[in-house]
């Protein structure tokens, strides 16, 4: 019989535990960090093809344009990069990511979708936990998709002012550590103003049309919506929509500091691949 005193025997100490399984958490993070891009395949097909026929004169990068913004809300200023390309017709891709300004791997939310005009048709969300979002991302993301889309565009949407969009679909939003959710959104946008895009950044060139959205979210059982306002900016040269200015209106049952829920983006960089 072994001695009780041999040291193979003896169960290992939680401190080596930690020494082992921390490093390898972290290397395994390091190769496979579980990144998420929408694919078209994912979203919901009647909602594509819809895509492609309510929007024809909208002009599409053939590219990817690079975006960049200082991010400011009441916690303080970020960075966040945009990538927008072509994922078929009427449909844009929106890979972006969000970070400390004074270090860039410190990423702090990262996001890819898929959007018909400024509604949402895909979306993969990823916030990252202080300290321990990066070795634990896989119960971080949430995926929410949007079905029975329901939207209707004026004919020279985005390229007049008074000109229109809305939308109403359900949703099913997937959180990888606590199971789902369902629901209603609706959006109503307007197009408020026509301006020169290097309003927005010197370097730019053509129209810019700046439109106005009104978002509602309403779990599926209850009678209380969240409500969103978003200030979007579309770019007639590059064929891209992004948002400038985002605000939590509040809900019909719960009161909010507005001033705490403004959050504002400034355009500082662009570049076209």
């Amino acid at each position: 019989m072994a001695s009780e005193n041999n040291p193979s025997t003896k169960a290992i100490s939680p401190k080596r535990i930690a020494f082992i399984v921390v490093p390898a958490a972290i290397l395994a993070w390091m190769f496979f960090h579980p990144d998420k891009v929408a694919s078209i395949a994912e979203a919901d097909p009647d909602a594509v093809i819809q895509a492609a026929k309510l929007l024809p004169g909208l002009r599409e990068n053939t590219g990817t344009v690079r975006l960049k913004f200082n991010q400011v809300n009441v916690y303080g200023t970020t960075v966040r990069e945009v990538a927008i390309s072509k994922a078929a017709q009427g449909v844009a891709l929106k890979n972006s990511r969000r970070y400390d300004p004074k270090n860039s791997t410190a990423v702090v939310e990262e996001n890819s979708s898929l959007y018909m005009g400024p509604v949402p048709l895909l979306r993969h969300r990823r916030f990252a936990l202080r300290f321990v979002g990066n070795l634990f991302p896989f119960a971080l993301w949430t995926t929410a998709k949007f079905t029975a889309l329901n939207a209707q565009a004026s004919p020279d949407f985005p390229h007049k002012v008074g000109a229109r969009f809305t939308a109403k679909s359900a949703y099913r939003s997937t959180d990888d550590d606590r199971g789902f959710e369902t629901g209603s959104f609706s959006s109503s946008c307007e197009v408020l103003e026509q301006a020169e895009a290097n309003r927005l950044l010197p370097s730019l060139s053509g129209n810019a049309f700046r439109f106005r959205c009104l978002e509602e979210w309403q779990g599926t059982g209850e009678t209380d919506k969240d409500a969103w306002s978003y200030e979007e900016w579309y770019l007639e040269d590059l064929g891209v929509m992004f948002t400038t200015k985002d605000e939590y209106l509040g809900s019909t049952q719960r009161t909010s500091d507005i001033d705490s829920t403004i959050t504002t983006r400034q355009l500082v960089e662009v570049s076209i691949e």
